[in-house]
């Protein structure tokens, strides 16, 4: 599906509503849309992407944990693939987290969990505040910066490198594969598109095979190291379980950090008395965070299932193979299940079904917010007359509110 297409939809929704995730209106304010799609259609038709947008938090939360329903690489209409990127993609995707059956998922998810845990991401705290660091003394005396294009795009890669040690030299390799993996988990791709998105599978995975290999040699102390050892030492993971979790890691550890950075210094920045508050007491940053995560989600279409067998959803008939596409942002300002849930209210307790649902779970949400937690933390304290320089910029992007320039004043 190209951003060229036409943007009406037919649904049960009144006449006059348009779905327009294009929009740029949508990009710097989806909550009224999302907001109509609560109220008036729960489960909407998008036509032009051939898919129902949920919008709901309780049934993005029901559905989300639905063994009933089949997730991204798991529809059994699936079709084979044409091109050498295509069968990487599938062999990923079907030992990644998402691909595995329940009792493999368990086991792999059991062996990994140790090394995503909280502790382990305060361990690698140190390592994540020398690179924010050295990003920001790269500035010297700059007045004004991005953050953006001049900060948060610079953090994930270089802490996802350093805790995978990847060289220095795979960096732009190890962009572009995270951002192909991201881009191929959407259910309206055509195959041109999607052939287009895992040209640069081949090469990625070389690249990771190759790391592998070095690490079964020299071993160190990084978490691809780990993730080796756990597949060498007997009835542990496959190799096949190993590439497609690194796979995912690295599709995980080169955007998702960008936006939370990103969004959680735009949200700060757009209420000044919550950030006076957390300049005045830094125990308020983390949830603080949490809740901007929550108030301004970039995600702008979420994860998605298919229906497996016919079933109707708040009177909708949703025949077997249908696609449903998670509008998590939408869920997360839903007032049956949050109070004013509009307001920015640092003290608000969190949620974690931004990071998903269930058993898929993202067990690498501490890593994440831990590098937010720190990247705009240590700019808050290096800075304390930062404020805004001017409004956010954002490009079309079907899967997310892809901000790419938030400008501010240092000093």
């Amino acid at each position: 599906m190209g951003r060229g297409a036409g943007m009406t939809v037919n649904s049960d929704a009144p006449a006059t509503f348009e779905y327009n995730p294009f929009a740029p209106s949508f990009d710097e304010d989806p909550h009224p849309t999302y907001s109509f799609l609560r109220e008036h259609a729960p489960v909407f038709f998008w036509e032009l992407a051939g898919v129902h947008l949920i919008s709901r938090y309780a049934d993005v939360d029901r559905l989300l944990k639905d063994r009933r329903l089949a997730l991204p690489g798991q529809e059994p209409d699936r079709p084979e693939p044409r091109t050498e990127g295509g069968a990487i993609h599938r062999r990923l995707m079907d030992n990644g987290f998402f691909g595995l059956g329940k009792s493999d998922h368990v086991r792999v998810r059991r062996l990994v969990t140790p090394a995503f845990a909280p502790r382990e991401a305060a361990r690698r705290h140190a390592a994540i505040e020398s690179i924010v660091s050295a990003i920001v003394d790269s500035w010297g005396d700059r007045s004004e910066v991005d953050v953006v294009t001049d900060f948060a795009r610079h953090i994930p890669v270089r802490v996802m490198s350093h805790l995978l040690a990847i060289p220095e030299e795979h960096d732009e390799l190890f962009v572009r594969f995270s951002q192909s993996m991201l881009a191929t988990v959407v259910p309206w791709l055509s195959p041109e598109e999607f052939d287009a998105h895992v040209e640069v599978f081949p090469p990625a995975i070389e690249m990771i095979t190759s790391l592998i290999e070095e690490r079964r040699v020299t071993p160190g102390d990084d978490l691809l190291s780990q993730l080796v050892s756990m597949c060498d030492e007997g009835d542990r993971l496959s190799v096949d379980e190993l590439l497609g979790i690194v796979a995912s890691l690295i599709a995980a550890g080169a955007e998702t950090s960008v936006h939370l950075i990103g969004y959680g210094m735009r949200t700060l920045l757009d209420h000044p008395d919550d950030l006076a508050a957390i300049r005045a007491d830094f125990s308020l940053l983390p949830n603080a965070l949490a809740e901007a995560s929550r108030y301004d989600s970039f995600a702008k279409h979420g994860l998605s299932r298919t229906v497996l067998e016919d079933c109707t959803l708040h009177g909708v008939e949703l025949k077997a193979g249908s696609k449903l596409v998670m509008l998590v942002a939408s869920a997360l300002r839903d007032p049956a299940v949050f109070d004013e849930p509009d307001r920015f209210d640092i003290h608000r307790e969190p949620t974690r079904l931004m990071f998903g649902a269930g058993s898929h779970f993202c067990l690498g949400h501490a890593l994440a917010r831990g590098e937010a937690e720190t990247a705009i933390g240590l700019l808050l304290r290096r800075f304390p007359a930062l404020r805004s320089a001017g409004p956010p910029v954002f490009e079309p992007n079907a899967v997310r509110r892809s901000m790419v320039s938030l400008p501010v004043h240092l000093r």
